[in-house]
């Protein structure tokens, strides 16, 4: 093999290699996504089942690991109000 054909190899190589790479980054990227995309979408699903039981018996209630209180407002529609716990 001579020089040229050892450089054109080891560059044709890299590209291959830089592709490759690439296209698992972003095959990881898609998965971690849809992961995070299905927890929160549980997520929410939750949060929802908690509003719901809190207006069919409006009380005061905790969200998100009991960072925040939530509780109903008296007034035209059911609305709640939140505020975060010290």
């Amino acid at each position: 093999m001579t020089k040229i054909e050892k450089y054109v190899s080891t560059l044709i190589l890299s590209v291959v290699m830089i592709g490759v790479g690439y296209g698992w980054r972003i095959h990881h990227e898609r998965l971690i996504q849809k992961t995070n995309q299905s927890q929160a979408e549980k997520d929410l699903r939750e949060l929802e089942q908690e509003f719901i039981k809190a207006s069919d018996n409006p009380k005061t209630f905790h969200i998100f690991n009991h960072r925040f209180e939530v509780y109903p407002i008296k007034g035209y529609k059911n609305r709640f109000h939140y505020r975060r716990i010290k």
